[in-house]
């Protein structure tokens, strides 16, 4: 096969990899990447989210108050909580009623597949 065909009409010139390099050398840097800072073992998560202005507890509930008020009762309160008001809501005790090997890697791979996502940038504001 000729140049002309291997490179789709392109014909690399003999001093390419001198232009390659000053291309190279001006691309950006590898993405940064956040540096792993573990949390010390007295970090004492109450006073924390007590005195930190844009933290705050979750709400949590029982399963158990699910089904002593009804599902109708926990749709009102996930609309208005969760949908409506934005907020995030626990529900304790939920993992012993499912099926053990729901939400197993298994299970997601199989329900949901294993294709990964790409995220944006972290640090833009999409408001």
């Amino acid at each position: 096969m000729s140049a002309d065909r291997k490179f789709g009409g392109y014909k690399p010139r003999s001093d390419a990899s001198g232009a390659w390099k000053n291309f190279a050398s001006t691309m950006p840097a590898a993405r940064p990447r956040a540096s792993f800072e573990p949390i010390p073992p007295d970090f004492d998560v109450r006073a924390f989210v007590e005195t930190a202005d844009n933290f705050q507890y979750v709400d949590r509930i029982s399963y158990e108050m699910i089904a002593d008020n009804g599902l109708e009762q926990f749709e009102k309160l996930v609309l208005l909580h969760v949908i409506l008001g934005g907020k995030p809501l626990v529900i304790d005790g939920f993992e012993e009623v499912l099926d053990p090997w729901t939400f197993t890697p298994s299970w997601l791979r199989d329900n949901h597949g294993n294709r990964g996502e790409q995220s944006g940038s972290l640090s833009r504001s999409h408001c």
